[in-house]
């Protein structure tokens, strides 16, 4: 701070001494012949940004005061007086109050990063709000600060969510400044006010989670047995989750750099796929967000130590689940919690021709668009099998049964659920 505290002076005093007759090619050349080769380029410039609005106050009170003697020539008003630092300081200084490195600390200004949003808001602060309550600070490449935030009133959220979103859509320039104590952030609120959302009417998406894929479906729907599928995808982070099994054969710590590193990426990874999966709804423009309600707890799952390490150490469902809906409201899309009962059976069963995940997150789609629609009880978790009958039969064919034979005997989902788990079959897509 102090460093760049030095640059800001002297370009103030250089545009002072100049009536501020330098252009802005002179100003930087004035810069780069300091010898502060701890301030980088961005900070220099962002020096010349602030000596210069310095400087307009100092000349706006200059021409006040001026104006003010020529027409009160008996009573003239001293000409104004930069103090770095305030007035309260300098008095504090005279007065010995203060010891005089107390005073100089006091004149240090605030570190300043001009805001840009094209670089995402800034491009030395990065607003992790909405995932980790953080901000962080980029002061040079490959150092990073974070700097944790206290405990906000749901108004400052709110403003602190809606600034992280309009700054990795890059329309919000954003000017922050650090201090001993706070961080400022200073940007046009006309720009932040978002638009409208126009939903469309029932076009719901909706999303099915495991450790290593997650599938996504955007669907119109007119009736529970009228819809159009417009959109499915899954999104895979099995490759990290691989690469962090294998450390467990090598027999590498969890306190090993590697580790920490994994799992720092696998964090930074699901808040992207958050941010994705927000803008994929925003930019279709859904209703509603569909999300299988879990209560996922440590435990044995009794499929061995591989799974457990997975399911109960390396998948970050709430982490996703809680960032998504801080994201989803600010859009202003409705998010829709519902049974997670065999919805991956049934979606497979129907949705044969798409990838296990996202024919899923269909039935899940499904099961949201009911409960949107107040036709959601514990009976109508499950589609109607009877409707459901052509769709099952080649299915089942497809695991290689008998299927109009079956079709005849089961009473219904589970009870075909139970055939097939007995059997030991695969119903999952691939």
């Amino acid at each position: 701070m102090s460093s760049q505290t030095s640059v800001t002076k002297f370009i103030f005093n250089r545009l002072k001494d100049s009536d501020g007759n330098l252009s802005q090619k002179a100003l930087t050349t004035l810069v780069n012949s300091m010898n502060h080769a701890s301030v980088d380029s961005w900070f220099k410039q962002s020096s010349i940004y602030d000596a210069k609005a310095i400087y307009e106050k100092y000349k706006d009170n200059l021409e006040k005061i001026e104006k003010y003697n020529e027409n009160n020539p008996s009573t003239k008003k001293k000409l104004p007086t930069i103090i770095f630092g305030s007035r309260e300081n300098f008095i504090k200084r005279c007065k010995h109050k203060i010891t005089k490195k107390e005073f100089t600390i006091n004149r240090v200004l605030p570190l300043v990063s001009v805001g840009e949003a094209l670089p995402k808001g800034n491009r030395k602060f990065e607003l992790r709000v909405m995932e980790e309550n953080k901000i962080i600070f980029k002061p040079a490449r490959n150092i990073k600060i974070e700097l944790q935030l206290p405990h906000l009133r749901k108004n400052y959220q709110k403003i602190l969510y809606d600034l992280q979103t309009s700054m990795e859509q890059k329309k919000l320039p954003v000017k922050i400044s650090l201090d001993f104590n706070y961080i400022y952030l200073i940007y046009d609120e006309n720009l932040l006010t978002q638009p409208n959302y126009a939903p469309v009417k029932n076009r719901l998406m909706a999303i099915d989670m495991n450790p290593n894929y997650i599938g996504y479906s955007i669907i119109d729907w007119k009736a529970e047995n009228d819809f159009n599928i417009i959109k499915t995808g899954v999104i895979s982070i099995k490759k990290l989750n691989d690469k962090q099994q294998s450390f467990k054969k090598e027999k590498i710590s969890s306190d090993n750099p590697k580790n920490i590193k994994i799992n720092n990426q696998r964090r930074f990874e699901i808040f992207e796929i958050s941010k994705a999966l927000s803008e994929t709804a925003k930019a279709n423009n859904v209703e509603g967000f569909g999300l299988e309600t879990l209560d996922m707890k440590s435990s044995d799952k009794g499929k061995g130590s591989k799974y457990n390490r997975l399911v109960n150490n390396q998948w970050l469902r709430s982490p996703l689940e809680n960032n998504l809906h801080k994201r989803l409201n600010l859009i202003g899309i409705k998010f829709i919690g519902s049974s997670a009962a065999y919805s991956s059976f049934v979606g497979n069963m129907l949705y044969r021709q798409f990838p296990d995940m996202a024919a899923a997150s269909i039935e899940i789609n499904r099961r949201a668009y009911l409960k949107l629609n107040s036709q959601f009880n514990f009976g109508a978790i499950f589609p109607s099998f009877t409707r459901s009958t052509s769709a099952l039969i080649q299915s089942l064919e497809e695991l290689g049964l008998e299927a109009f034979k079956l079709i005849q005997k089961v009473k219904g989902w589970k009870d075909l659920y139970g055939i097939i788990k007995n059997l030991e079959l695969r119903y999952r897509a691939l």
